[in-house]
């Protein structure tokens, strides 16, 4: 019988780029979610204040959300950082495995990221292609992945394959 990709899974391999990779990519989708649920409500507010309309322009919504990435990844980087330091190298395998083999965080990290291509492809064609704009384009879908994620998500599914071999 033929192995399959998951048996030749060593989290030894690369797993401070592989911690680090998932929270940059959890950055960047808190960044998007904070964004997405208070920066752009806040501007709105102020917009109307100043002019009677909470109407604001394209590029100004895809750069606040840009930004609200960008520093949602970079938190994220001091963050992981800081608990890398402490942690030893079984501690950090151990976490490798256990994101390698949640679905759930798989499931998301794909919807975010097909999301995030779509978003900053559909940013520089109609918006402008600004790099900060393509990037608030990114954060608009990684947002949007998030909130489909959650919304056809299974509700009695097995969160993840470690789980599912330890409880049968």
């Amino acid at each position: 019988m033929a192995k399959s990709r998951d048996d030749d899974f060593d989290p030894s391999r690369f797993s401070a780029a592989r911690l680090c990779s998932h929270a940059l990519q959890k950055g960047f989708q808190a960044g998007a979610v904070v964004g997405a649920a208070a920066v752009l409500p806040t501007l709105a507010f102020l917009a109307y204040r100043k002019t009677g309309s909470p109407a604001m322009e394209p590029g100004v919504v895809m750069e606040a959300l840009g930004k609200s990435g960008l520093m949602g990844t970079g938190l994220s980087g001091i963050l992981v950082s800081g608990k890398m330091i402490g942690m030893d190298r079984e501690g950090l395998e151990d976490r490798v495995y256990r994101l390698h083999y949640n679905e759930g965080q798989k499931r998301v990290d794909r919807f975010c990221q097909a999301g995030g291509l779509l978003g900053a492809i559909a940013a520089a064609f109609l918006v402008n292609k600004s790099p900060m704009v393509v990037v608030g384009g990114a954060a608009a879908g990684a947002f949007l992945g998030v909130v489909a994620h959650g919304t056809t998500a299974a509700k009695d599914s097995t969160p993840n394959k470690m789980m599912h071999e330890v409880t049968n």
